[in-house]
């Protein structure tokens, strides 16, 4: 597989990594690539297969697993196993400063920035698989074969995670010094209105709602109408009827305790309510 054409740029932290091309290469017995270099950075990926690996005056022993990275004008050479050729996922790429974007990447904290770090400072590293990196590869490949909806994104979002993977080998200590973010109050908020309106065995009131999310009775149906384009009074209605018309198909409980059930004690004014809801009385809904 070659993929030279298609312009990726992803945004890390305070860097642009501009991805010059991804390719796939299964090796014969013969394969020799003799000693190069490239212009920005090669991260090599090593599924299956054997072979060494010449760089700086050093020989390294190549293995299913072994991942490697040469920074830009770090010349190497690559010699197969003629036993045992080697297959190869390669990625290309050059970084570059980010511009200062206010890309939503920025708001993880200290993480994106140590990870952009390690990336620019790399200048050759060469180790184990030991984040599946040659999964995230595999991924990107059934990808560019599939091409369902969104697979450009999902290429996108593979390649930061190899990044990102990669960055952890690099690092001396992997460990995250960041804590997740808060949920925000209206998120809060919202999980408890959903809460609320799933609970059918008590009385559910405005009052008891609007407490319960911290707000006064105005904020909460300002922020139903929001949520839900509805009053409090008809999402209630909603709630109980589709609760009701749920039991009244999956139960053989009568009429009456359904309808004490969703919260309503006379049962007459339950089937006048159901009726005007779904267009027929209780039973004939059943």
């Amino acid at each position: 597989m070659t993929l030279d054409d298609i312009d990726i740029k992803l945004e890390i932290g305070s860097i642009l990594i501009n991805v010059l091309w991804l390719r796939t290469a299964g090796f014969n017995q013969y394969t020799h690539i003799k000693t190069h270099c490239h212009s920005g950075y090669e991260l090599h990926i090593i599924p299956h297969g054997y072979g060494v690996l010449n760089v700086y005056n050093k020989s390294y022993t190549i293995k299913p697993g072994t991942v490697y990275l040469t920074g830009p004008n770090i010349y190497h050479e690559q010699k197969t196993n003629p036993e045992n050729p080697m297959e190869e996922y390669c990625i290309n790429f050059e970084i570059l400063n980010s511009g200062g974007s206010k890309n939503i990447i920025h708001k993880a904290g200290n993480d994106i920035n140590s990870i952009s770090a390690l990336l620019h400072e790399a200048k050759f590293w060469f180790g184990n698989d030991k984040y599946n990196i040659s999964e995230l590869f595999k991924k990107i490949m059934e990808e560019i074969t599939d091409k369902h909806i969104g697979y450009f994104v999902n290429i996108k979002n593979y390649l930061v995670q190899i990044f990102i993977n990669v960055a952890r080998c690099l690092a001396l200590n992997p460990i995250s010094t960041d804590s997740l973010p808060a949920k925000n109050v209206n998120d809060k908020r919202r999980i408890i209105i959903d809460e609320y309106f799933n609970i059918y065995d008590r009385k559910i009131t405005i009052s008891k709602l609007a407490k319960a999310a911290g707000l006064s009775v105005r904020q909460l149906n300002r922020i139903l109408l929001d949520y839900y384009g509805m009053s409090f009074k008809k999402k209630l209605v909603r709630t109980k009827m589709n609760k009701a018309a749920a039991l009244l198909k999956s139960s053989n409980e009568s009429i009456k305790s359904i309808s004490l059930e969703v919260g309503i004690e006379d049962p007459a004014y339950f089937s006048r309510v159901f009726k005007k809801y779904w267009g027929v009385s209780p039973s004939h809904f059943r």
